[in-house]
């Protein structure tokens, strides 16, 4: 069985009140599973990333300076 997936895409939702609330969808195919502002969409990756990270892939080190070496 194929794993499911969804792929992010701009999107402004439109409501049956005629509102639109711009963001992004995931998708999968040409289905919308889901719709978040710009800011629970950054959230949401950001919960992600922390995740991964907690799965014992953190991000590398950023290289020191001579003054922290110090």
């Amino acid at each position: 069985m194929k794993r499911p997936y969804l792929k992010p895409k701009l999107y402004t939702w439109k409501a049956e009140d005629k509102t639109e609330t711009p963001g992004v969808a995931l998708m999968n195919g040409t289905q919308i599973r889901a719709h978040m502002t710009y800011t629970e969409a950054r959230t949401l990756a950001d919960r992600i990333h922390d995740l991964c990270d907690a799965n014992g892939t953190p991000e590398a080190p950023l290289p020191t300076t001579p003054a922290e070496q110090e």
